[in-house]
Protein backbone atom coordinates (compact mmCIF):
# COMPACT_ATOMS: atom_id res chain seq x y z
CA UNK A 1 0.00 0.00 0.00
CA UNK A 2 2.77 2.52 0.80
CA UNK A 3 4.87 1.23 -1.79
CA UNK A 4 1.58 1.99 -4.69
CA UNK A 5 1.74 5.55 -2.94
CA UNK A 6 5.02 6.34 -3.39
CA UNK A 7 5.12 5.04 -7.05
CA UNK A 8 2.14 7.26 -7.68
CA UNK A 9 4.40 10.22 -6.14
CA UNK A 10 1.65 10.78 -3.38
CA UNK A 11 2.72 11.34 0.71
CA UNK A 12 2.01 8.82 2.71
CA UNK A 13 -0.33 9.23 5.48
CA UNK A 14 0.83 6.66 8.24
CA UNK A 15 2.63 7.70 10.89
CA UNK A 16 5.73 10.26 10.33
CA UNK A 17 8.82 8.85 11.89
CA UNK A 18 11.80 11.38 12.62
CA UNK A 19 13.32 10.89 9.30
CA UNK A 20 9.88 11.77 7.55
CA UNK A 21 9.46 15.08 8.81
CA UNK A 22 13.24 15.78 8.35
CA UNK A 23 12.39 14.94 4.69
CA UNK A 24 9.68 16.99 4.81
CA UNK A 25 11.16 20.04 6.54
CA UNK A 26 13.84 19.54 3.65
CA UNK A 27 11.65 20.12 0.75
CA UNK A 28 10.06 22.70 1.64
CA UNK A 29 12.90 25.02 2.83
CA UNK A 30 14.16 26.68 -0.70
CA UNK A 31 17.18 25.86 -2.05
CA UNK A 32 20.23 28.34 -1.93
CA UNK A 33 21.88 29.72 0.57
CA UNK A 34 20.01 31.44 3.62
CA UNK A 35 18.14 34.15 3.42
CA UNK A 36 20.35 36.09 5.65
CA UNK A 37 22.94 35.31 3.11
CA UNK A 38 21.09 37.04 0.62
CA UNK A 39 20.68 40.18 2.48
CA UNK A 40 22.88 42.68 1.51
CA UNK A 41 25.48 44.13 4.46
CA UNK A 42 25.15 47.14 5.19
CA UNK A 43 27.24 49.80 4.83
CA UNK A 44 28.55 53.12 5.72
CA UNK A 45 28.90 56.19 3.06
CA UNK A 46 32.33 57.24 3.43
CA UNK A 47 30.58 61.06 3.06
CA UNK A 48 28.75 60.02 6.78
CA UNK A 49 32.04 59.16 8.10
CA UNK A 50 34.37 62.29 8.62
CA UNK A 51 37.69 62.22 7.12
CA UNK A 52 40.78 62.75 8.50
CA UNK A 53 40.75 66.61 7.45
CA UNK A 54 37.28 66.62 8.71
CA UNK A 55 38.00 65.42 12.35
CA UNK A 56 40.56 68.56 12.10
CA UNK A 57 37.72 70.76 11.82
CA UNK A 58 35.35 69.39 14.15
CA UNK A 59 35.93 71.50 17.34
CA UNK A 60 35.66 74.84 14.74
CA UNK A 61 32.61 73.08 14.04
CA UNK A 62 31.39 72.66 17.22
CA UNK A 63 32.75 76.18 17.85
CA UNK A 64 30.29 77.55 15.56
CA UNK A 65 27.44 75.34 17.11
CA UNK A 66 28.03 76.58 20.31
CA UNK A 67 25.83 79.29 22.50
CA UNK A 68 26.83 82.22 21.38
CA UNK A 69 26.69 81.53 17.39
CA UNK A 70 23.06 80.27 18.18
CA UNK A 71 22.49 83.84 19.88
CA UNK A 72 24.00 85.69 16.70
CA UNK A 73 22.05 83.15 14.72
CA UNK A 74 18.96 84.38 16.93
CA UNK A 75 19.70 88.42 16.49
CA UNK A 76 20.70 87.66 12.44
CA UNK A 77 18.61 85.04 10.87
CA UNK A 78 21.21 84.92 7.66
CA UNK A 79 21.57 87.98 5.13
CA UNK A 80 17.66 88.19 4.35
CA UNK A 81 17.45 89.18 8.16
CA UNK A 82 20.22 91.43 8.21
CA UNK A 83 18.97 93.49 5.36
CA UNK A 84 15.69 94.02 6.77
CA UNK A 85 17.19 95.02 10.51
CA UNK A 86 19.51 97.79 8.43
CA UNK A 87 16.01 98.94 6.44
CA UNK A 88 14.37 98.98 9.85
CA UNK A 89 17.56 100.99 11.81
CA UNK A 90 17.33 103.56 8.17
CA UNK A 91 13.98 104.27 8.80
CA UNK A 92 13.65 104.97 12.24
CA UNK A 93 16.64 107.29 11.91
CA UNK A 94 14.43 109.24 8.89
CA UNK A 95 11.84 109.49 11.42
CA UNK A 96 13.77 110.66 13.96
CA UNK A 97 15.06 113.24 11.68
CA UNK A 98 11.57 114.23 9.64
CA UNK A 99 10.74 114.35 13.78
CA UNK A 100 13.53 116.39 14.44
CA UNK A 101 12.92 118.63 11.11
CA UNK A 102 8.69 119.19 11.69
CA UNK A 103 9.97 120.48 15.34
CA UNK A 104 12.52 123.00 14.17
CA UNK A 105 9.83 124.52 11.82
CA UNK A 106 7.03 124.17 14.10
CA UNK A 107 9.14 126.83 16.50
CA UNK A 108 10.18 128.34 13.88
CA UNK A 109 6.53 129.31 12.74
CA UNK A 110 5.66 129.83 16.42
CA UNK A 111 7.97 132.89 16.85
CA UNK A 112 6.78 133.72 13.41
CA UNK A 113 3.36 134.16 14.28
CA UNK A 114 4.24 135.81 17.56
CA UNK A 115 6.40 138.20 15.26
CA UNK A 116 3.20 138.94 12.98
CA UNK A 117 1.33 139.40 16.32
CA UNK A 118 3.71 142.08 17.22
CA UNK A 119 3.79 143.53 13.89
CA UNK A 120 0.01 143.86 14.51
CA UNK A 121 0.00 145.01 17.35
CA UNK A 122 -1.23 148.85 17.00
CA UNK A 123 0.62 150.39 19.55
CA UNK A 124 3.72 148.48 19.17
CA UNK A 125 3.30 150.00 15.55
CA UNK A 126 2.87 153.31 17.10
CA UNK A 127 5.81 152.83 19.01
CA UNK A 128 7.99 151.85 15.56
CA UNK A 129 6.91 154.93 14.27
CA UNK A 130 7.83 157.59 16.76
CA UNK A 131 11.03 155.94 17.75
CA UNK A 132 12.00 155.88 14.20
CA UNK A 133 11.10 159.65 14.04
CA UNK A 134 13.22 160.54 16.86
CA UNK A 135 16.28 158.24 16.33
CA UNK A 136 16.45 160.09 12.62
CA UNK A 137 16.26 163.31 14.03
CA UNK A 138 19.08 162.45 16.25
CA UNK A 139 21.19 161.18 13.38
CA UNK A 140 20.47 164.25 11.91
CA UNK A 141 22.25 166.09 14.75
CA UNK A 142 25.41 164.89 13.11
CA UNK A 143 24.90 166.18 10.09
CA UNK A 144 24.17 169.37 11.64
CA UNK A 145 27.26 169.46 13.58
CA UNK A 146 29.32 168.61 10.53
CA UNK A 147 27.85 171.79 8.56
CA UNK A 148 28.75 174.53 11.31
CA UNK A 149 31.91 172.69 11.75
CA UNK A 150 32.86 173.23 8.31
CA UNK A 151 30.89 176.69 7.40
CA UNK A 152 32.77 177.87 10.88
CA UNK A 153 35.73 176.32 10.05
CA UNK A 154 36.46 175.52 13.46
CA UNK A 155 38.23 171.78 13.91
CA UNK A 156 39.46 169.75 16.73
CA UNK A 157 41.73 167.49 14.94
CA UNK A 158 44.70 168.24 13.67
CA UNK A 159 44.26 166.52 10.30
CA UNK A 160 40.76 167.80 9.66
CA UNK A 161 42.15 171.67 8.39
CA UNK A 162 44.43 170.48 5.59
CA UNK A 163 42.19 171.22 2.90
CA UNK A 164 41.79 174.86 3.81
CA UNK A 165 45.44 175.46 5.17
CA UNK A 166 49.06 173.78 5.05
CA UNK A 167 52.00 174.61 7.71
CA UNK A 168 51.41 176.76 10.83
CA UNK A 169 48.51 178.78 8.98
CA UNK A 170 46.45 175.37 9.46
CA UNK A 171 46.55 175.51 13.05
CA UNK A 172 44.45 178.61 13.55
CA UNK A 173 41.79 176.63 12.38
CA UNK A 174 42.04 174.09 15.28
CA UNK A 175 39.93 176.56 17.60
CA UNK A 176 36.21 175.87 19.23
CA UNK A 177 33.41 177.81 18.14
CA UNK A 178 30.02 178.83 19.91
CA UNK A 179 27.41 177.94 17.22
CA UNK A 180 29.19 173.92 16.66
CA UNK A 181 29.58 173.72 20.62
CA UNK A 182 25.58 174.35 20.44
CA UNK A 183 24.74 171.99 18.25
CA UNK A 184 26.98 169.21 20.59
CA UNK A 185 25.02 169.73 23.45
CA UNK A 186 21.98 169.59 21.57
CA UNK A 187 23.22 165.89 20.16
CA UNK A 188 24.52 165.08 23.53
CA UNK A 189 20.81 165.90 25.36
CA UNK A 190 19.33 163.77 22.42
CA UNK A 191 21.62 160.95 23.23
CA UNK A 192 20.58 161.01 27.29
CA UNK A 193 17.26 161.46 26.54
CA UNK A 194 16.12 159.06 23.26
CA UNK A 195 18.29 156.39 24.03
CA UNK A 196 16.22 155.34 27.64
CA UNK A 197 12.92 156.45 25.56
CA UNK A 198 13.60 153.21 22.81
CA UNK A 199 14.23 150.78 25.86
CA UNK A 200 11.47 152.33 27.73
CA UNK A 201 8.92 152.74 25.40
CA UNK A 202 9.39 148.95 23.76
CA UNK A 203 8.83 148.21 27.20
CA UNK A 204 5.57 150.22 27.58
CA UNK A 205 4.44 149.09 24.61
CA UNK A 206 4.46 144.88 25.32
CA UNK A 207 2.83 146.20 28.41
CA UNK A 208 -0.25 146.10 26.19
CA UNK A 209 -1.81 150.13 27.14
CA UNK A 210 -4.37 151.67 25.54
CA UNK A 211 -3.64 152.80 21.98
CA UNK A 212 -5.51 156.33 23.28
CA UNK A 213 -2.72 156.58 26.03
CA UNK A 214 0.09 154.84 24.02
CA UNK A 215 -0.42 157.49 20.96
CA UNK A 216 -0.55 160.24 23.47
CA UNK A 217 2.77 159.43 25.33
CA UNK A 218 5.03 158.90 22.15
CA UNK A 219 3.96 162.16 20.39
CA UNK A 220 4.46 164.05 23.24
CA UNK A 221 7.59 162.87 23.77
CA UNK A 222 8.64 163.36 19.81
CA UNK A 223 7.01 166.89 19.71
CA UNK A 224 9.16 168.06 23.08
CA UNK A 225 12.32 166.68 21.55
CA UNK A 226 11.61 168.23 18.04
CA UNK A 227 11.36 171.46 20.54
CA UNK A 228 13.91 171.57 22.03
CA UNK A 229 16.59 171.09 19.15
CA UNK A 230 14.93 174.02 17.39
CA UNK A 231 15.21 176.08 21.26
CA UNK A 232 18.79 174.94 20.76
CA UNK A 233 19.66 175.51 17.17
CA UNK A 234 17.83 179.46 16.52
CA UNK A 235 18.28 180.16 19.75
CA UNK A 236 14.60 180.21 21.48
CA UNK A 237 14.52 182.37 24.78
CA UNK A 238 14.22 180.55 27.74
CA UNK A 239 11.82 179.11 29.29
CA UNK A 240 11.65 176.91 26.07
CA UNK A 241 14.33 174.60 25.63
CA UNK A 242 13.96 173.67 29.35
CA UNK A 243 10.05 173.05 29.34
CA UNK A 244 10.92 170.88 26.37
CA UNK A 245 13.32 168.47 28.21
CA UNK A 246 11.17 168.78 30.90
CA UNK A 247 7.93 167.07 29.18
CA UNK A 248 9.98 164.69 26.94
CA UNK A 249 11.41 163.88 30.69
CA UNK A 250 8.43 163.59 32.40
CA UNK A 251 6.82 161.03 29.30
CA UNK A 252 9.85 158.85 29.50
CA UNK A 253 9.15 158.14 33.91
CA UNK A 254 5.07 157.90 33.25
CA UNK A 255 5.81 155.14 30.58
CA UNK A 256 8.57 153.49 33.15
CA UNK A 257 6.01 153.77 36.16
CA UNK A 258 3.44 152.16 33.63
CA UNK A 259 5.67 149.39 33.24
CA UNK A 260 6.76 148.82 37.03
CA UNK A 261 3.36 149.16 38.48
CA UNK A 262 2.34 146.10 35.55
CA UNK A 263 4.77 144.07 35.56
CA UNK A 264 6.37 144.39 38.75
CA UNK A 265 8.25 140.94 39.84
CA UNK A 266 9.86 141.14 42.72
Amino acid sequence: MEDSNAGKGQPSKGPLTTSSRVGREATKRPCGPPVQQLRRPQTTHASTQPSRSRRARLPWLRARSGPASALRRRGQAGPGRSAVSGCEHRADRGVRVLRGDLERSSVRSAEMAKSTQLIDNEVFRAYATYAAIVLLKMMLMSLITAYFRITRKAFVNPEDPASFAKGDSAKKFLRTDADVERVRRGHLNDLENIVPFFGIGLLYALCGPDLSTALLHFRIFAGARILHTFAYLIPLPQPSRGLSWAVGYAVTISMAYKVLSKALYL
